[in-house]
C-alpha cells in the first residue's frame, strides 16, 4: 500500500498582514425543533336580534278601536365572525452534522478522525519546505483528538507543530482511492483553523492552505494561500473550486487538506526576518463542501384555525296583537303582520393550513456491533498466487498464520465485544483481511453512501511512522465481486480509529456494481511495501501485531 502525498505547491511568499478572512456565518447550535403554527382565533358570533315592538293600545269604550298592528319582528343577529387564519408552519433548518450549513467531511464529534492524517510527503530537492510530520532533523509534528477544542461544536484535530524556522510546515490530509474520486465541480471548500504561537513577527505571519489532489494519480492541484488570521481564536478558510485551471479537476478529487505554513521569511529586501518561528498547537475542524447541499426539512406547518362561532339567533316574531275595542264600537282591524325574521349569521371562513417541511435524512445501519459473536466475520483465506504479490498471513506456508477470534475484553461501547486478529508481521507486503459474505442473501443498500469500520492496534506493527500500515474498508457487491475500495493510513496510537469508503451510486468501469446486491464486505489490514515514491526505505520491518475489530456500519 501506498501512502499517498500531496504534490507540494511552492510557498507563496507573503509579505506584511493580508487582509482577514472572516468566519463564515452559520448557526453554531444543534439544528431546531420546528415551530408549529398557532391555532386560528375563533369568529365571534353574531348578536341575537331584538324582539319586535310592543303591541297597540286597546281601542275606547265609545269607539271599536282598531286593533292595533303587531310589532316588527327584531332583525337576525349579525354575520359569524370569520374563522382566524392558521398559523402557517415554520419548515426546519436542514439537520446537518456539527451545525454546519452542508454535512461535514471531518467534524471530529467524536474521536474518530475520519480519515484525515499526516500527509508524510516531503519534496527531496534540496532547500525546499521541511514537513515537520517526517523530518529527521529535531523533533517530528504529532497529531492527536481534541475533545475540548472545537468550531461549531468541541472535537477537533490537535497538532503539536515543533517550528524552529521559516520553510517548515504541516499537512493533514484525508485521501479516497483511484476508484472512488469524488466529483465536487463549483463546490467550495471550507475548513476551520486556530493556532496559538507560532510567528512571532506580524511582517511574516503564518500561512493556511486548504487544498485538493485531483486525479487517479494526483496529476492536479488546486490551492488558495491565505495568511493566518491573528488573535488565537477560530477562523474560517476557503478555496473555490471553481477557480481551479487545469490539470487540476474538481470533478476528480482524490484528497483534501490543509497545509500551515511558517512561510519563507522573507523581510523583503533580500533578507531573512531574523525573527524566528517558535512551537504551535494547531486546532483543525469542520471540513465541510459549501454548495453541496439543501437542508433537511422540518415538520409540517400549524393546525388550522377553528371554525368561526354560529350565527345569530333568529329575531323573535311579533308582540300579540292589541285587543279588541270596546263593546259598543266595530270590531277592531285585522291584526298587524308578525315580524320578519331575522337573517342568520354566515359561518366564518375556515383558516388555511400550515405548509409541510420536507423529510428528514435516512439513518445508519448496524452491520455488526461484535457484542456476543464474530457475527459470521471471518479471516478471508484467498491469496494471489503471482510471484511478488502480497502474503496472506492467514494461509501462508511460511511462519505463523493469523488467528481470529470473538473478545469479550475490548470493545467500543457496552456491551463489551470485538474480534480480536492475533496477526504476526514479520515483514513488509503481508496483510489479513476480516471478511462477511452474504451468501445467497444479498444486502440492499441503495441510498447509502459511506461504509465504515471501527479497529484498533494495540500492539506491534509497522515501526516507522514515515511507512504506517494502511487499513482499507472495502464492500463488494452483485456476484461478481466489483467494489469499492477505501485507504487510510493506521494511525500510531492505541486508541480506536476507523476506516471508511465512500459508496458512489454508479461507478465507471464498473457495469455489475449495484448497491441493492451487497456481496461482500470488509477490512484489510496490510504493512505496505516499506518504500516511497522518492526511493526512501523504512527503518526496521513490521512486528506481530494485536488488533481489534469492533462497529460496522453503513451510512
Amino acid at each position: 500500500m501506498k501512502n499517498f502525498g500531496a504534490k507540494w505547491l511552492a510557498l507563496a511568499m507573503v509579505v506584511g498582514v493580508g487582509a482577514t478572512t472572516s468566519l463564515n456565518g452559520c448557526g453554531d447550535g444543534p439544528t431546531p425543533s420546528p415551530i408549529a403554527g398557532t391555532t386560528g382565533t375563533a369568529g365571534r358570533g353574531g348578536t341575537t336580534g331584538s324582539a319586535g315592538s310592543t303591541a297597540g293600545t286597546g281601542g275606547s269604550t265609545a269607539r271599536g278601536g282598531t286593533t292595533g298592528n303587531a310589532g316588527r319582528g327584531g332583525t337576525g343577529g349579525s354575520s359569524a365572525g370569520t374563522t382566524g387564519t392558521a398559523g402557517t408552519g415554520v419548515g426546519g433548518v436542514g439537520g446537518t452534522v456539527g451545525g454546519l450549513p452542508c454535512a461535514g467531511i471531518g467534524t471530529f464529534d467524536t474521536s474518530d478522525m475520519m480519515g484525515f492524517k499526516f500527509n508524510g510527503y516531503m519534496d527531496p530537492a534540496a532547500g525546499a519546505a521541511v514537513n515537520l510530520a517526517v523530518t529527521e532533523a529535531g523533533t517530528q509534528a504529532t497529531l492527536a483528538y481534541s475533545a475540548t477544542e472545537g468550531a461549531p461544536a468541541p472535537g477537533s484535530l490537535k497538532v503539536e507543530a515543533p517550528f524552529t524556522d521559516y520553510k517548515q510546515y504541516v499537512d493533514i490530509q484525508k485521501t479516497y482511492s483511484a476508484t472512488t474520486l469524488q466529483a465536487w465541480t463549483g463546490y467550495k471548500l471550507h475548513v476551520r483553523v486556530k493556532v496559538t504561537g507560532g510567528n512571532p513577527s506580524a511582517l511574516n505571519p503564518m500561512g493556511v492552505q486548504p487544498y485538493v489532489n485531483t486525479g487517479a494519480n494526483y496529476e492536479g492541484y488546486c490551492g488558495k494561500y491565505n495568511n493566518l488570521v491573528t488573535g488565537g481564536g477560530w477562523n474560517d478558510y476557503v478555496v473555490d473550486l471553481s477557480t481551479c485551471t487545469a490539470p487540476a479537476d474538481a470533478s476528480k478529487v482524490i484528497a483534501l487538506g490543509v497545509s500551515i505554513q511558517a512561510g519563507d521569511g522573507s523581510d523583503g529586501d533580500g533578507g531573512v526576518n531574523p525573527m524566528k518561528p517558535m512551537m504551535a498547537t494547531i486546532y483543525i475542524d469542520s471540513f465541510w463542501l459549501e454548495g453541496s447541499c439543501g437542508g433537511t426539512g422540518g415538520t409540517g406547518g400549524g393546525t388550522a384555525g377553528t371554525g368561526g362561532a354560529a350565527g345569530g339567533t333568529t329575531g323573535a316574531g311579533g308582540a300579540t296583537a292589541g285587543t279588541g275595542g270596546g263593546a259598543a264600537g266595530t270590531g277592531g282591524g285585522t291584526a298587524g303582520t308578525g315580524g320578519t325574521t331575522g337573517t342568520a349569521g354566515t359561518t366564518g371562513t375556515a383558516g388555511t393550513t400550515g405548509s409541510a417541511g420536507t423529510g428528514g435524512t435516512a439513518a445508519a445501519l448496524t452491520v455488526s456491533n461484535f457484542d456476543t459473536t464474530t457475527d459470521g466475520f471471518s479471516l478471508n483465506t484467498y491469496m494471489d498466487p503471482a510471484t511478488g504479490a502480497e502474503v496472506n498471513l492467514a494461509v501462508r506456508e511460511a511462519g505463523v498464520m493469523a488467528t481470529s477470534a470473538w473478545d469479550g475484553t475490548q470493545g467500543m461501547g457496552t456491551p463489551v465485544g470485538s474480534v480480536k486478529v492475533n496477526a504476526p508481521f514479520d515483514g513488509y507486503k503481508q496483510y489479513f483481511d476480516l471478511v462477511h459474505n452474504y451468501g445467497t442473501t444479498l444486502q440492499n443498500w441503495t441510498g447509502k453512501t459511506v461504509f465504515k469500520v471501527r479497529f484498533k492496534v494495540t500492539a506491534g506493527g509497522n515501526p516507522d511512522p514515515s511507512f504506517p500500515a494502511g487499513a482499507q474498508a472495502y464492500v463488494q457487491t452483485s456476484t461478481s465481486y466489483e467494489g469499492a475500495y477505501g485507504y487510510n493510513n493506521v494511525v500510531a496510537g492505541t486508541d480506536w480509529q476507523v476506516a471508511s469508503v465512500t459508496l458512489p451510486a454508479t461507478m465507471t468501469g464498473k457495469p455489475n456494481w449495484n448497491l441493492a446486491q451487497v456481496q461482500q464486505v470488509g477490512i484489510k489490514i496490510a504493512s505496505g511495501n516499506g518504500t516511497g515514491a522518492d526511493a526512501a526505505v523504512a527503518s526496521g520491518p513490521p512486528t506481530p501485531a494485536t488488533v481489534y475489530i469492533d462497529s460496522v456500519w453503513v451510512e
